[in-house]
């Protein structure tokens, strides 16, 4: 199936999303959790886990090249 017509906002598309997030690299899938499912913002996140907010940043894009690459 295509990502782009399924409806991320139903159950199974969460499900669906968190079975891929344990498939890609877990420092990215970490930083994906957080700024999705409990909706902080990088800098936030930055202070968590003691990185920077660029760092946040190039994981989140990281994160989703990979997490596009697997749901295609």
């Amino acid at each position: 199936g295509h990502a782009s017509t399924r409806c991320i906002g139903s159950e199974e598309g969460k499900k669906e999303i968190l079975a891929n997030l344990e498939k890609i690299n877990k420092k990215n899938s970490q930083i994906l959790k957080l700024k999705f499912y409990q909706d902080l913002t990088n800098k936030e996140i930055g202070q968590i886990m003691n990185i920077s907010t660029k760092t946040v940043f190039n994981r989140i894009s990281m994160g989703l090249k990979e997490m596009r690459e697997i749901m295609v």
